[in-house]
């Protein structure tokens, strides 16, 4: 019973015989596998790999917005996904907050064009749909002091300062949802890069004559104050 299951039958070498169809077929396998493997080795070996480098001097700010364009016409948008990695390990798959797909057509004369833009997450487009959640105490807006405050306003088409003081209930009540609202402001490049928003603690002695200056009567104050200070917009 043995040898009926024996997957690697031979055959006896006196039975064997050569044809000429089993040798055309022979060189074409040889051929077509040195063809293969030729190919892939020569496709590893001379495969191209793009790689863009930002150098900044110096950076003051937290966040840093860099624009770049991908184009890859064969491949549909709902394939593509963006991984961000940096020099210390950090790792985020699948980025889709800023990223902006286009649709292409084939125009008459064979050429693309662009056709639409598609978000790849429509509620981005909508204020206020993109939830975050700050753990007890962290903070997101800069705090300014004598020392920051006009080089930062210079920096920014408009600020909305809170002047506040630690102890104020009122204060302290403000501040959660302060913060949350300049997370918030992040998700949405098309304001952060001309708006922001900032603190300034009131009880700090680098800190109180920008109080005296925007007149602070009561806390907390949110103000959209000017470099120039007979120029500030209270709220």
């Amino acid at each position: 019973m043995a040898p009926s299951f024996d997957l690697f039958r031979k055959v006896p070498e006196d039975l064997q015989t050569t044809s000429v169809s089993s040798g055309i077929f022979t060189l074409i396998t040889i051929v077509v596998m040195t063809y293969l493997i030729v190919a892939e080795y020569i496709g590893y070996a001379y495969s191209s790999n793009t790689v863009s480098s930002v150098i900044l001097d110096s950076h003051q700010e937290d966040l840093l917005r860099i624009n770049f364009n991908v184009s890859i016409p064969a491949i549909p948008c709902r394939h593509l996904s963006i991984d961000l990695s940096d020099h210390l390990g950090l790792k985020f798959t699948n980025i889709t907050r800023h990223v902006r797909r286009v649709s292409l057509v084939q125009t008459a004369d064979g050429t693309l064009a662009r056709h639409k833009e598609v978000f790849m997450a429509e509620q981005v487009a909508t204020w206020g749909n993109i939830n975050h959640d700050l753990h007890a105490g962290e903070t997101i807006s800069p705090l300014l002091d004598v020392t920051t405050f006009d080089e930062f306003m210079s920096k920014y088409d408009l600020v909305l300062v809170n002047y506040y003081a630690p102890w104020c209930p009122y204060s302290q009540a403000l501040l959660p949802v302060w913060e949350a609202t300049a997370l918030q402001l992040q998700d949405h490049p098309e304001y952060a890069e001309r708006v922001t928003m900032a603190r300034v603690d009131c009880t700090q002695d680098n800190a109180v004559q920008l109080c005296r200056r925007a007149r602070i009567m009561a806390f907390p104050s949110m103000m959209v104050p000017s470099i120039s200070p007979n120029k500030v917009a209270r709220f």
